[in-house]
C-alpha cells in the first residue's frame, strides 16, 4: 500500500470515528502560528514599543483557527453550544480561579523565605487589581484563547490519545505560540523561557484536568487562564518586584508549583485526568 492510500485509509477512518484527521489538527496548529505570527512578527520588529494591541489582536489566532476549522465542518453554532457551558459544578469555578491563586501564594511564601518583603499592605489594591484584569484576560487578554486551545485543539487530540498526551502536547504548541514575544516584546523580556515552558505544559494540564471535570467547558478554561494571568497583580513585594533576582526566584517557585500540582493531578487520575467514561467530541471534523 503506498503512502497516499495510507493516507486515504486514515483519513476514513477519522472520518468514521468522528475525530478531526491528523491533517487537520497540522492545519489548525499551522494556520494559528500563521495568523498570530503573522502579525506580531512584522508588527514588533517594526515597532517594539507599540504597546499591547498587536499582543490583543494575535491573541485571537487560536480561535479564529479553530472557527475556521470548524467552519468547513458547518457546524460552527453547534461547536459553540458544545464547548461555552456555563451549568458546571461550582466547585469547578472556585478550583479555576482559586489555583492560580494558590500558586501566587507559594510566590510570596518563597520570595518572604528568601528575604524579600512582601507588602502586605498592597495586597487590598491587588484584589481589586485582579478583579479587573481577571475580566480583561478572560475576554482579550489570553481568555480568547482557549476558544482554541481547549476548544478545538484538547478535543480533537484527546479523541486520539489520552487525555494526559493531549494536555501535554497542547502545552508544547501554547508554549511555543509565544515564541515571538520572548525576543520582540519588552514585556517578556523578564521571562526565563526553562522555567516558562514546564509552567506552561503543567499549567495545560492543570486546566485539561478541570475541562474534563467541567463538562468540557471552555468557560473553566478561560477563568483558569484568566486567573493566571490576574494572579500577577498579588505578587506585591513592593520596590524589589522587578528586580531580575526576585523575578526568577518568583518564576522558579511558579514552575515548582505548577508542576507539583500536575504531577499530584496525574498521580491521583492517572492518563484519563479525571475523563468521564462517555464523553463526546466537540471538535468537529
Amino acid at each position: 500500500m503506498s503512502a497516499g492510500e495510507l493516507t486515504t485509509v486514515d483519513v476514513e477512518a477519522d472520518r468514521a470515528a468522528g475525530r478531526p484527521s491528523s491533517v487537520q489538527v497540522y492545519a489548525f496548529v499551522a494556520l494559528t502560528f500563521a495568523l498570530t505570527w503573522g502579525l506580531w512578527i512584522p508588527v514588533l520588529l517594526a515597532a517594539p514599543d507599540v504597546g499591547q494591541w498587536p499582543l490583543v489582536l494575535g491573541g485571537f489566532g487560536p480561535a479564529l483557527a479553530a472557527v475556521i476549522m470548524v467552519r468547513g465542518g458547518g457546524r460552527v453554532r453547534a461547536w459553540l453550544r458544545g464547548i461555552v457551558v456555563l451549568r458546571v459544578p461550582a466547585n469547578r469555578y472556585l478550583a479555576a480561579v482559586g489555583i492560580p491563586l494558590a500558586f501566587v501564594t507559594v510566590q510570596l511564601a518563597v520570595a518572604a523565605a528568601t528575604g524579600t518583603p512582601v507588602a502586605f499592605g498592597d495586597l487590598p489594591l491587588g484584589l481589586l487589581g485582579f478583579a479587573a484584569v481577571f475580566v480583561a484576560v478572560a475576554i482579550l487578554g489570553g481568555g480568547q484563547e482557549e476558544f482554541g486551545w481547549r476548544g478545538w485543539l484538547q478535543p480533537a487530540l484527546q479523541a486520539r490519545w489520552t487525555p494526559l498526551v493531549a494536555a501535554v502536547t497542547v502545552g508544547i504548541v501554547w508554549a511555543a505560540w509565544h515564541a515571538p514575544l520572548f525576543w520582540l516584546y519588552p514585556g517578556y523580556q523578564d521571562v526565563v523561557v526553562v522555567l516558562y515552558i514546564p509552567t506552561i505544559v503543567a499549567l495545560s494540564i492543570i486546566i485539561a484536568f478541570l475541562w474534563n471535570r467541567s463538562r468540557q467547558s471552555v468557560v473553566v478554561a478561560i477563568a483558569v487562564h484568566a486567573s493566571f494571568n490576574a494572579s500577577n497583580e498579588l505578587f506585591t513585594v513592593g520596590e524589589h518586584a522587578s528586580s531580575t533576582d526576585v523575578q526568577f526566584v518568583a518564576q522558579t517557585a511558579l514552575a515548582v508549583a505548577t508542576v507539583g500540582v500536575a504531577v499530584a493531578l496525574v498521580s491521583r487520575y492517572g492518563r484519563q485526568l479525571g475523563r468521564p467514561a462517555h464523553t463526546s467530541l466537540t471538535a468537529p471534523d
